[in-house]
């Protein structure tokens, strides 16, 4: 880049061309209303509105047509949910019929602390891909989600670097 500089002050030399004049100050000294200052203002109150508007969203009718797990925490289409309950009648979502069977049994748990079960009381530091460190165990965790999956029953596994994973539903066999 510097060589590209100096072949194209030798070629102005050359040809004579003059240097062009530089201004006294680069920079301005005092504060100016000028076209940046006024769209700089314009684009922070659009900034604010749109930020507004996403956090309030619910309140004008767009949620998206989206739910939270309130067991595992996952993202579930309300449209497409595998499984549904009506809770004092609210009405609640889940990413598989395992997470609705959760809820049915202690709903309390799960509505003081939602998506609080993923990685609860098996998965440890040392376990890896849905095994548990206790081989013999009945369960394993689902790597997705994190939720408890029965060993003898997943709703789908996969075998990847000799390691057997466990899924809670079909569509969290990700590895595929």
């Amino acid at each position: 880049m510097s060589a590209a500089g100096l072949v194209t002050d030798l070629l102005f030399r050359a040809l004579r061309i003059p240097a062009p004049g530089r201004a006294p100050v680069i920079a301005a000294t005092h504060f100016q209303w000028n076209c940046t200052t006024y769209l700089n203002i314009v684009f922070l109150v659009v900034a604010v509105v749109v930020s507004w508007l996403y956090r309030n969203r619910a309140r004008f009718g767009d949620d998206g047509g989206y739910a939270k797990d309130m067991v595992c925490g996952m993202q579930v289409e309300r449209a497409h949910a595998p499984a549904t309950h009506v809770h004092d009648g609210r009405s609640y979502y889940f990413c598989s019929d395992r997470c609705e069977e959760k809820f049915v049994k202690e709903p309390a748990k799960y509505l003081a602390d939602p998506g609080a079960a993923p990685m609860g009381e098996h998965a440890s530091p040392g376990s890896e891909g849905g095994q548990d460190v206790e081989e013999g165990s009945d369960t394993a965790v689902d790597p997705v989600c994190g939720m408890d999956v029965d060993r003898a029953d997943p709703a789908a596994t996969h075998v990847h670097g000799g390691i057997t994973y466990y899924f809670c539903s079909q569509g969290s066999d990700l590895l595929k």
